[in-house]
């Protein structure tokens, strides 16, 4: 449910009214563009009757609209930017600004023993590179003559064909994944694919809730990097049914359905979930 001040909501409005009188000018039912847009007949006649209370807030709200307006030739990117100004000038002024600085005699022992401790590292540091270097070395010798090994077990077409293999694999909702080679898929063993094959809106932030990624898709993808420093992330979206999973060398393509709204969904989970029912 929307909660925005008085200046939003008459934003909202205003676009609202634009979507109608442009879609009653054009003389088009709004249940085939319901259909059309993959988006809930209910939200779409809110939207167009300035009743934005049961519209999911955030990215839903503003994907739809977009959506529809762009269905119907309509700019509404004023309307949006002005929106925007007002969250900006809102989050500006809840910042807190520190009043009491540090005192200086602090400030000063804070410093000294900041840069005893960085000295201290890199002394420890320096010492315990220098008695690792020498099994680096071999380590990384070992490493050149097994990738040369590897390479030498494929030749050149079975490595062309096993890549195109694998790209039809990543665009085909219902290619089946039986036949790839194992060894070409876990080169990707980092990195989860989400592939769109409906038109889709959807926004991805990482276990630090900062947002990585947001937008509408269709017949494309995204990479999401799974490794220490980002090992989960939180996916929001309002076509669950429009993507699917693909992750070391296993793909879950039924995922929701086509139109639904969801929140707060855990890629970890997707990819247990992936585990359990893949094809």
């Amino acid at each position: 449910m929307l909660n925005n001040s008085k200046e939003i909501n008459e934003l909202y409005s205003q676009i609202g009214e634009k979507i109608s009188q442009a879609r009653k000018s054009s003389k088009r039912k709004i249940s085939p563009i319901s259909k059309k847009l993959k988006i809930n007949l209910f939200y779409l006649k809110k939207i167009e009757d300035g009743d934005f209370e049961n519209i999911p807030e955030g990215v839903y709200i503003r994907g739809y609209l977009k959506s529809y307006a762009k269905f119907l030739n309509i700019d509404i990117l004023v309307e949006l930017k002005n929106i925007d100004k007002i969250l900006n000038k809102k989050n500006t002024s809840g910042i807190n600004v520190l009043k009491n600085p540090l005192p200086s005699k602090l400030l000063i022992y804070f410093m000294t023993f900041a840069c005893v401790l960085a000295i201290a590292m890199f002394v420890f540091t320096t010492k315990e590179n220098e008695m690792n270097t020498n099994l680096k070395s071999e380590n990384n010798e070992n490493k050149k003559n097994l990738d040369k090994n590897l390479l030498n077990e494929y030749s050149e077409n079975n490595v062309m064909d096993l890549q195109k293999k694998y790209q039809d694999l990543m665009h085909n909702p219902d290619e089946d994944i039986t036949g790839i080679s194992n060894d070409y898929l876990n080169l990707n063993e980092k990195t989860v694919e989400l592939a769109f094959f409906e038109e889709t809106w959807i926004q991805i932030f990482d276990q630090n809730n900062v947002l990585h990624q947001s937008g509408l898709f269709n017949n494309e993808s995204l990479f999401l990097k799974v490794d220490e420093k980002n090992s989960d992330y939180v996916i929001d979206t309002g076509n669950l049914g429009g993507f699917k999973i693909l992750f070391n060398g296993r793909v879950l393509k039924k995922i929701g359905q086509s139109g639904e709204v969801k929140k707060k969904i855990l890629l970890s989970t997707l990819l247990e979930e992936l585990k359990k029912k893949s094809y």
